[in-house]
């Protein structure tokens, strides 16, 4: 994973790196320079660019608030504003974890009170940036945002405006306030999905046979050709006429192959063998069979197998019934 170069401009994302100094209390970064009273301050945010995400958000939209949880003195010391007084940040040790969960209290502040942001705007094209920001300590909230694939969540994260870089790196050279402050985005990903219809409809039937069965299977790959989902599905009619088979929780984006593997010893396929599509996220596709009596007297079951997929033990077999809909 590419990683973003730091540089006088950068501040540390969503941990909020410069306020995490070992062995000094948070609301205070000092400098040997005072605050400028009547500069303002500008916040960008920008989309980490890596393989895994960078290209796909950088097509969508992310809405971005900030809401002021201190002031900031010329000095550099904070105090907590009115609203978020329950914080103490004047109390909080430094440390990623305390700043994180003071980020998740306040945002439950925000929640309860309903409270309006000091700023909004959105993350496009991979960049947003909100100016003429007031000195202080600042939530910074990312909104859940969907792709066409894919669900991003971003953790709340504070970040000082103005903020110093020494707190970053110990180096005296770099004890300066910067007004002009870039963060990044870096989100946690979970899949989108949707779900198949099979829809067998049997045109003759031969009572004779009793029970006919037709199975399926389902192969989905993403765009690199990966398999991300695998399973089996079947129908069985006590007579002519149509059902389906439904198969939920696939992912979205993934490009399926279903293919009618056993089509019952007496009857045969009058529609294609093998279908394919595209999963769309929230939707159903459909893929459409049918078969006919070929006039042969053989009675056959076919065999459901079901898989499902998971991150430790990979893809797991269990033998089930078919999961048939009667139309």
């Amino acid at each position: 994973m590419r990683k973003m170069k730091a540089n006088k401009k950068y501040l540390a994302g969503i941990a909020a790196v410069a306020l995490l100094v070992a062995g000094v209390k948070i609301p205070s970064l000092y400098a040997a320079n005072a605050i400028e009273a009547d500069r303002d301050c500008s916040l960008t945010v920008q989309v980490e660019d890596t393989a895994d995400y960078g290209e796909d958000l950088k097509n969508a939209s992310i809405d971005v608030k900030v809401y002021k949880i201190a002031d900031m003195a010329q000095t550099g010391a904070f105090t907590s504003t009115k609203d978020f007084a329950d914080l103490k940040v004047e109390d909080v040790t430094p440390g990623e974890e305390d700043w994180q969960k003071t980020a998740k209290d306040a945002e439950k502040i925000v929640e309860d009170k309903q409270l309006d942001a000091d700023g909004e705007f959105n993350v496009e094209n991979g960049s947003g940036m909100l100016k003429t920001l007031s000195h202080g300590l600042y939530l910074v909230e990312a909104a859940d945002t969907d792709t066409e694939n894919y669900t991003y969540k971003f953790n709340p994260y504070i970040i000082s405006l103005p903020d110093n870089l020494y707190y970053q790196s110990g180096d005296a050279k770099d004890d300066a306030w910067i007004y002009d402050v870039t963060t990044g985005l870096k989100p946690e990903r979970e899949n989108r999905y949707g779900s198949l219809k099979i829809v067998k409809t049997l045109q003759e039937f031969n009572s004779s046979l009793k029970e006919a069965t037709f199975v399926f299977s389902v192969e989905g790959k993403d765009k690199d050709g990966n398999v991300v989902y695998s399973n089996v599905a079947s129908t069985t009619f006590d007579g002519a006429g149509t059902k389906e088979a439904v198969l939920d929780k696939i992912p979205a984006g993934a490009e399926l192959t279903i293919t009618e593997v056993y089509s019952g010893a007496s009857y045969k396929l009058t529609s294609d063998e093998t279908q394919t599509g595209t999963v769309v996220a929230d939707e159903t596709i459909e893929a459409d069979f049918s078969n006919t009596y070929n006039n042969e007297l053989k009675p056959g079951y076919g065999v459901t197998n079901h898989f499902e997929y998971s991150e430790d033990d990979g893809w797991q077999w269990s033998q089930q019934k078919d999961n048939t809909e009667a139309q």
